[in-house]
């Protein structure tokens, strides 16, 4: 589905297929802005949401919130000049998706293998295997290449 799409059915207020939120999260993730481009698409997305987020839009409310704050956050970054063309590292990723869903280490500790995986993870002393990975991306519904760092 192109992010055209997705918006127009956002103003239209109609449900993509299930969940706005999962939908959202799946075609146009929440992740730093790195162009122009990227900018305009986030951009154009927020200000559909914001329109709906006005009205009754029942269960899809909550996921929607925390879409509109992750996604407000990297276009204020991209805006202030402080971004990056390099993709965040996993642990920043697994922070930033951590902090969104309000979880603690010992949420995640058996996708990763115990809470000390979890901390070694978030502290760089330990790099996530494909196998946690490919958890996390199922757990959070976003792309495994999310929590992949490219150089």
């Amino acid at each position: 589905m192109t992010t055209l799409t997705l918006e127009k059915r956002i103003r239209k207020n109609k449900k993509i297929e299930g969940h706005l939120y999962q939908n959202l999260v799946t075609h146009l993730p929440p992740q730093p802005i790195r162009d122009r481009s990227m900018f305009e698409k986030y951009s154009s997305i927020l200000d559909a949401l914001a329109k709906l987020l006005t009205r009754d839009i029942g269960s899809d409310r909550a996921g929607l919130e925390i879409y509109f704050g992750a996604v407000s956050h990297f276009i204020s970054e991209y805006e202030k000049g402080e971004f990056s063309l390099e993709s965040p590292a996993a642990e920043d990723m697994l922070r930033f998706f951590m902090e969104q869903h309000k979880l603690k280490q010992d949420d995640l500790a058996d996708d990763l293998g115990g809470q000390p995986v979890v901390s070694d993870v978030l502290n760089g002393k330990r790099r996530l295997t494909r196998d946690q990975i490919e958890r996390l991306a199922i757990r959070f519904n976003v792309t495994p290449w999310t929590f992949i760092k490219m150089a």
